[in-house]
């Protein structure tokens, strides 16, 4: 549910409204096929409830949906608390998040998956990479890197609207500790790996 919990955070948004009905949606890209199948299966095995998808062609968006009152509740009870702007009302990593270090890193996950990328320090350094956290809301941006500091990372001040790890060494230990399911994250990830000589020759 923590992962749960850092989608909605990131893509999520919520509609509570009378004599409607009340609905949670999370806005995906259509290139991502499988971290859309990965979260929706994340959703219905979690909530128990039946989401349904929704493609808008013209902005290159998939919409996962829960048309239901009950479990819409319970995630927004959960996760942004209440329904609205998320850079207005300040939402951020609820406190049962920090009670583990567990659900910190499922959270965070699917943070950086969602508001996140690996990019190559290009053209000055491009041997190297950095990962990096980008979002409006700063109360959220500064919630993101308590949770990388209390788990042992070292990322950068706040500048902007970002943060970013540049410590080759924490990157791998970022997509082996932590994880990742976005299809463009993991390829950038294996390129570092190549780059680095850590990936095993194809055979």
């Amino acid at each position: 549910m923590a992962e749960v919990v850092g989608i909605l955070l990131g893509d999520g948004s919520f509609y509570v409204a009378k004599n409607r009905n009340h609905e949670t949606d999370i806005a995906l890209d259509t290139k991502e096929v499988n971290y859309k199948n990965y979260v929706k299966n994340l959703l219905e095995t979690n909530t128990g409830a039946y989401v349904w998808e929704k493609t808008d062609r013209h902005a290159n968006c998939v919409h996962l949906r829960i048309s239901s009152k009950k479990h819409t509740m319970a995630l927004l009870k959960i996760s942004l608390q209440k329904p609205g702007n998320k850079i207005k009302n300040k939402i951020t990593i609820p406190r049962w998040i920090w009670n583990k270090n567990s659900f910190l890193k499922f959270c965070l996950r699917r943070l950086i998956d969602t508001d996140g990328s690996i990019s190559r320090l290009e053209p000055q350094w491009p041997n190297l990479f950095q990962l990096s956290f980008k979002s409006n809301n700063e109360r959220l941006l500064a919630d993101v890197r308590k949770a990388f500091i209390k788990l042992s990372f070292h990322p950068s001040k706040i500048f902007g609207n970002r943060l970013v790890i540049t410590r080759q060494n924490e990157i791998e230990r970022y997509f082996g500790t932590v994880g990742s399911k976005n299809d463009t994250h993991l390829k950038k990830y294996d390129l570092f790996l190549k780059i680095n000589g850590k990936c095993s020759p194809v055979v």
